[in-house]
């Protein structure tokens, strides 16, 4: 068995589409994680707060699909939220669905942390120029349609 080169390895970390785009995440998301600070949201809780408030009474199971998240770390990160006041977990119309909505203390929270997202997003455009970026989240939006179907 052949082992791995350092030239391949190389090759590798400036050819790999997986490693490029998690290396872009983390970064954009420190920009937003800084912007966001004094609401005290991070980035992640922003985005989940406001697709619950954009889609909800939701249950787990669509949330998950819709954020691309495993439903098992998608409850943690809603039990956290629910424990700080941002949503209410309730019974649903069976007993096994439980109806995710935003509390008061969410929208709150939202409506505190937006102008700091704003500021983010500024941030960001400013780096790409906005034709640049509105051309790389539609790319983006294309590429996550077609891995959805193509995962399925």
């Amino acid at each position: 068995m052949e082992s791995l080169r350092i030239s391949t390895a190389i090759g590798i970390t400036q050819q790999c589409t997986c490693f490029n785009l998690r290396k872009a995440t983390r970064a954009i998301t420190l920009i937003y994680d800084q912007a966001l600070r004094p609401s005290g949201l991070r980035t992640s809780q922003f985005l989940l707060l406001t697709e619950i408030k954009v889609s909800a009474p939701i249950t787990i199971k669509p949330l998950a699909a819709k954020m691309l998240m495993h439903r098992t770390a998608l409850a943690r990160n809603l039990k956290l939220l629910e424990k700080k006041g941002l949503i209410k977990i309730e019974p649903g119309h069976d007993r096994r669905a439980r109806m995710i909505r935003l509390a008061v203390g969410g929208q709150k929270r939202l409506n505190r942390a937006y102008p700091f997202w704003q500021q983010a997003q500024r941030k960001v455009a400013r780096y790409f120029g906005k034709n640049q970026l509105d051309h790389f989240l539609s790319e983006l939006s294309e590429l996550i349609v077609k891995l959805n179907i193509e995962s399925t």
